[in-house]
């Protein structure tokens, strides 16, 4: 029997894509990755687009054009009215996003070799806290996008409630009171939810979501805080300029956050951004400092810088802190960056996304200590800081790790083999 159905995570940072051969499983998007990097690199001589790890490679090479990442970041924005000249030719985000999504839903079809017109795709919690329309406006778009690539039936899912259904899947069937926490990129959301053994055939029927709430703070912006507390000082952060009036004016700040965001890089590539440093740099009282700012953006290192970071934040261990090579800005540029470098630069953030994962077990009726098992998922919650903090919530409940970039995907694709499928629902040895 033909599936036409897939599970689609469209994530800030990565996307999967799942479906159903006779068992659900994520489609290989590069190579053997089953997940590939939510970035697009436009090349201006060509036109020619590349996705994932071929876009990031071709921009880390040095090929003229432009690259795109934290492409979910787009949705409820106002950038996604606008165009953008790449080249010789002016592109709009949606139909940028139309691209990196259409390649996705290729590759799966060409897995299943058939057509797939249904989808039950995840979305978190809140795309955005500056508006209150933002999560309705931000789903218009999605789904706007959606059906331009050829998807019918589309049903929305948020994302830790898609991994709890993974969880449920696969435990004993037992009762338990359990914490979603999903940290990716760009969004930390969390779910509580309450499973217990399935009753008569609807195998679904002892999953409940008592709760859900989610904020946009996560990955990213645990990279800018590192970046603006350990790298951007190298940079000319925190230094001066002098005026006629006033020899000692603050640098101004903007350059530094927006080089530090990788959904803001971007902007800071043209001439009257560097025409402006140049005059900058030219009354600095730090002038080898904020030459390295002029370098970095007349050269385009916003996005080395960033994936340095990431890369740091990534491989964080005890052995002691490991050094942040920046040697393409300045020969004996090397920054030391340890676990306790990164803790207390992400203190702040990290306090927040804590504090939402309280509300979410106050929002649900339960007490932290009828938690039994917190299951983490997204490429966040591998943060040593990250776990500490939200088990600190819960000082009985179990630690349950899943894989890091599939466990959504997977949770959407049971989701879709339920509501699009012949059978009504998947358990246990199923899932692969």
């Amino acid at each position: 029997m033909k599936h036409t159905f897939c599970g689609l995570d469209f994530g800030t940072t990565n996307s999967t894509i799942g479906i159903v051969k006779e068992r659900p499983f994520l489609v290989p998007l590069e190579e053997d990755h089953s997940y590939i990097p939510s970035a697009i690199f436009i090349d201006e001589e060509s036109g020619d687009w590349s996705f994932g790890r071929a876009a990031v490679e071709k921009y880390m090479e040095g090929h003229d054009g432009r690259l795109m990442t934290s492409l979910k970041s787009l949705l409820g924005s106002s950038l996604m009215s606008e165009r953008t000249l790449i080249g010789h030719r002016y592109y709009a985000f949606e139909e940028i996003l139309e691209k990196f999504l259409g390649m996705i839903k290729s590759s799966a079809e060409r897995s299943l070799c058939h057509p797939i017109h249904d989808v039950v795709v995840g979305r978190p919690v809140h795309f955005k806290n500056d508006a209150p329309n933002t999560d309705h406006l931000a789903q218009e778009m999605l789904t706007r996008i959606l059906r331009t690539i050829g998807f019918d039936r589309i049903v929305f899912m948020y994302e830790p409630v898609a991994a709890g259904m993974v969880f449920y899947a696969e435990i004993p069937q037992e009762n338990h009171l359990c914490l979603v926490v999903d940290i990716g990129g760009g969004t930390s959301d969390f779910s509580v939810i309450q499973v217990e053994p399935p009753r008569g055939r609807d195998a679904s029927a002892g999953f409940k979501v008592l709760a859900s709430n989610g904020i946009p703070i996560a990955g990213n912006d645990f990279d800018q805080d590192i970046s603006i507390r350990l790298v951007m000082p190298h940079l000319g952060l925190g230094s001066t300029i002098k005026s006629f009036s006033n020899p000692a004016i603050p640098f101004p700040k903007h350059f530094f956050y927006d080089l530090s965001s990788w959904r803001l890089i971007n902007r800071l590539y043209n001439n009257n951004t560097i025409l402006s440093l140049k005059d900058l740099v030219h009354v600095s009282n730090d002038k080898v400092r904020t030459a390295r700012l002029l370098k970095v953006i007349q050269e385009r290192h916003g996005h080395a810088i960033n994936k340095g970071v990431e890369d740091q934040k990534k491989t964080l261990s005890d052995a002691g802190p490991s050094l942040l090579n920046l040697e393409y800005i300045a020969s004996d540029l090397r920054i030391p960056i340890g676990s306790g470098e990164i803790n207390q630069a992400i203190h702040n953030s990290l306090a927040k996304v804590v504090t939402m994962a309280e509300r979410t077990m106050k929002d649900a009726g339960v007490h932290a200590h009828q938690i039994d098992q917190v299951l983490f998922v997204g490429g966040s919650t591998k943060l040593p800081l990250v776990q500490e903090s939200i088990m600190s919530l819960v000082p009985e409940g179990k630690k349950v790790i899943k894989e890091a970039f599939g466990s959504i995907g997977l949770g959407l694709t049971l989701e879709a083999a339920k509501r699009f499928g012949s059978t009504p629902a998947l358990r246990g040895g199923d899932i692969r």
